[in-house]
């Protein structure tokens, strides 16, 4: 469609430009939107503490000879990093039976996403929360804070799986770290 793109423009055809440049934007929204919603889905199965759900949201497969069984990474605030499939469900089903009821939520306002391809990486802080524990009235951290580092990839069904994940603890800043920086 890029193709067609600039081949319209370059022999100005713009009424034909401006409809696929409308539906490149229209896809690449679309696209965004699917990248976010797999985040949420993570999220949302670590708050729920679901191994079940977890499998869904990671690459790969169960079987023995799914080529990406080695492809994905995870790296727990505070635990060895952790890689294939089989072993990061296994880590996330350790610390769903060793920790508490929590809330893990990423902060709307911080989520950066960076879209190249078939591949995207979303970074957002994080809160870590008991289960009824909510925000703060001014929306802020009401537990520990993090750093993330959520990677997807594109499967060839077009779904948006996790492929490498870091988390880490963040110090509090009163300004972002751009404005921190000196020259």
């Amino acid at each position: 469609m890029k193709r067609q793109l600039a081949e319209a423009v370059e022999n100005e055809r713009y009424r034909e430009a401006a409809e696929l440049r409308d539906a490149l934007e229209s896809l690449a929204s679309d696209e965004e939107v699917a990248i976010l919603a797999a985040n949420d889905e993570f999220y949302t199965a670590f708050s729920g503490k679901s191994v079940k759900a977890m499998e869904a949201v990671w690459a790969g497969c169960d079987e023995d000879s799914c080529p990406v069984m080695e492809e994905v990474f995870c790296s727990h605030p505070g635990y060895a990093f952790v890689t294939g499939r089989q072993n990061v469900l296994e880590s996330f089903g350790d610390i769903f039976q060793t920790t508490p009821p929590m809330r893990v939520r990423c902060l709307v306002d911080s989520v950066r996403l960076l879209r190249g391809g078939l591949s995207a990486v979303v970074t957002c802080r994080e809160i870590v929360g008991g289960a009824d524990e909510k925000p703060t009235a001014g929306g802020g951290a009401a537990g520990p804070e993090l750093v993330a580092i959520n990677i997807f990839e594109k499967g060839e069904d077009g779904a948006w799986k996790l492929v490498m994940r870091q988390a880490g603890p963040c110090r509090a800043q009163a300004r972002p770290c751009a404005d921190n920086i000196s020259v």
